[in-house]
């Protein structure tokens, strides 16, 4: 399954991570660039909360593909508008808000280490 970092970091981070990890294109805050200089202005909507939603349904949407047949992966509570969305929502080392959620939801909670 093709998999993509949806992340509220800026695209130049997001960039990285996805080529070290061999991802899809990700999707990812940008921020206007006016005579070589951050003016500090969102390129369209953040990718952050309701926005990370739009985001996925575009992303889903260009690959004609449901959002109710992806899993999503996270580990904040504002990120529950995609959560509530997706056909396989994980949490991952969720906040203590998300947690809660979870549970309550029957979510899989996952806990990762690194060692």
């Amino acid at each position: 399954e093709p998999c993509a970092l949806l992340t509220t970091s800026s695209i130049y981070l997001a960039k990285a991570m996805s080529a070290h990890l061999n991802l899809a294109p990700p999707l990812a805050n940008r921020f206007e660039v006016r005579e070589g200089r951050f003016t500090g202005e969102p390129e369209g909507p953040l990718c952050f909360g309701v926005g990370k939603l739009h985001a996925a349904e575009r992303y889903a949407s260009e690959r004609g593909v449901s959002l109710e047949h992806c899993a999503f992966y996270t580990d904040v509570y504002a990120d529950l508008p995609l959560l509530e969305v997706v056909g396989r929502p994980f949490v991952v080392c969720p906040d203590p808000k998300l947690r809660r959620e979870a549970e309550r939801r029957g979510w899989p909670v996952l806990w990762w280490s690194g060692a």
